[in-house]
């Protein structure tokens, strides 16, 4: 968990975020959202988005692509007074069969921070190119296959300058190594341990 003004984030499950600000909790690719005001899912693979039985419960909480509230990529919508989110572009060109264009988001999140979960994404310009404005915090893949390699999430923190920067969706710690290492000139990188939903 880290605090930075009055938002406090989580890394939760394999790939998800709880955002907490205002005494609302806003969570992003959670597996089971019970405590979560609002809840944004990048795409609909199990490590990332739950069962039918779950969506169904929370539906009327969920924005995404796919199910629920609908949220189209470069709509940018206030679900409270205290968030407003953003969906961008998230894709791989290189590995279409895992994460196509259009079948998935990216979430840009305003509290008193801009975060900017990228989803599943592998390096693109126009990727890049849809993110407007500055980012406080980066939450990024850094694993490959599908989503960035470490080098290449480096490649996204020199374009975008976030102040923080938080990996996700990793198992070899190696990952983590290389990306703080390549990355820490320009960002502050933050590895926070996951805990699991429910």
């Amino acid at each position: 968990m880290i605090r930075i003004r009055d938002t406090i984030l989580k890394l939760r499950d394999f790939a998800g975020v709880e955002i907490v600000y205002g005494g609302e909790r806003l969570c992003i690719d959670i597996l089971y959202p019970l405590q979560c005001d609002y809840i944004l899912y990048t795409h609909n693979h199990p490590r990332h988005s739950p069962d039918s039985i779950l969506l169904e419960r929370f539906s009327d909480r969920i924005y995404s692509l796919f199910y629920g509230n609908k949220i189209k990529i470069g709509e940018r919508i206030k679900i409270s007074d205290h968030f407003i989110v953003e969906s961008v572009e998230a894709f791989s060109w290189r590995y279409p069969e895992y994460h196509s264009r259009g079948s998935g988001a990216g979430f840009i999140v305003e509290s008193d921070l801009r975060i900017y979960h990228t989803g599943d994404s592998d390096l693109s310009r126009d990727i890049l190119s849809s993110v407007r404005g500055g980012v406080d915090v980066l939450i990024i893949p850094i694993e490959g296959l599908g989503v960035y390699t470490p080098e290449e999430a480096v490649e996204v923190v020199r374009s975008l300058r976030p102040s923080i920067s938080i990996p996700i969706h990793f198992q070899d710690i190696d990952s983590f190594y290389i990306f703080r290492d390549m990355a820490q000139p320009y960002t502050q990188v933050v590895l926070l341990g996951r805990e699991r939903s429910g």
